[in-house]
């Protein structure tokens, strides 16, 4: 909600936000001869009956009165506290109606096989899943794009922790093509004009993100399940490895000093 007061030469400013509020506008002029003025133009939300009143009141009491300057310096206070009051009242109307909401998110899969799955990275397992994406200069990127050494990274299931076995579900009846799977990967924070870069708080400071996408080059970033396809390397049909590519990616024509970070999620279902 706007609330905009004005008496004379002096601002009275309220804002609040609502957009389900209706908008009345009010207006007068008062005053006598050549001293006739505006006395207040007003923007207020669901406060009509008030401010008529107080119209009627200010009317009534200092149109005549030889104390004019008094009176009408009076009515303000009147007016400004009680439009401050309504202000408040919508404010926490307006906040008590999204107390208490939320979103819970749910997901999980239903697969041929349950396995822990290692981070790889050029095909060397990372025990702390993280990919080291390398340290570059200031200088290395001048133009929006990627930039740097280009990563390949692989989710390789734990053989000994699958269940059933993964040799087993590759050579049954259902997949005389050896393994199917589908990948979900979600990430909490994207670059708006290019979704497949993956952004971080640091983001703000360096302008750098990394681009993660599938091995093949297709896009795998909040997509949705995505069904891999052998034939082009994203999947191992044997093995069950997902392989994916991630590269540095600057976001404006100069880079800063700090830190090159992002994370996402997976979800991986055996068909």
């Amino acid at each position: 909600m706007n609330i905009l007061l004005i008496s004379n030469n002096q601002k009275f400013y309220f804002k609040k936000r609502n957009k389900n509020l209706k908008l009345f506008v009010y207006s007068a002029q008062i005053g006598r001869g050549h001293q006739k003025k505006n006395i207040f133009s007003m923007f207020i939300f669901n406060v009509e009956a008030n401010i008529n009143r107080f119209i009627d009141d200010y009317i009534s009491n200092c149109f005549f009165n030889v104390n004019y300057y008094q009176c009408e310096r009076g009515f303000m206070k009147k007016l400004i506290t009680a439009v401050a009051v309504a202000a408040s009242l919508l404010s926490a109307a307006s906040m008590n109606a999204n107390a208490n909401t939320g979103t819970i998110r749910f997901t999980g899969a239903i697969s041929a096989s349950t396995c822990d799955f290692n981070v790889a990275v050029d095909g060397v397992v990372t025990p702390t899943g993280v990919v080291d994406l390398g340290v570059y200069p200031k200088t290395e990127a001048t133009a929006i794009g990627l930039f740097g050494t280009q990563k390949n990274v692989s989710l390789v299931p734990d053989a000994a922790t699958c269940t059933p076995d993964l040799a087993t579900v590759g050579s049954d009846t259902d997949h005389p093509d050896g393994l199917a799977a589908m990948v979900k990967i979600d990430a909490s924070q994207v670059d708006v004009t290019n979704t497949d870069v993956v952004t971080s708080p640091e983001t703000l400071t360096t302008n750098v993100g990394v681009q993660f996408k599938l091995a093949s080059g297709q896009s795998v970033v909040n997509a949705g399940a995505v069904t891999l396809d052998t034939a082009n390397g994203d999947f191992d049909k044997v093995s069950g490895a997902i392989n994916f590519i991630a590269q540095p990616y600057a976001l404006a024509t100069a880079i800063n000093g700090g830190i090159i970070g992002g994370e996402v999620s997976y979800t991986v279902a055996y068909l």
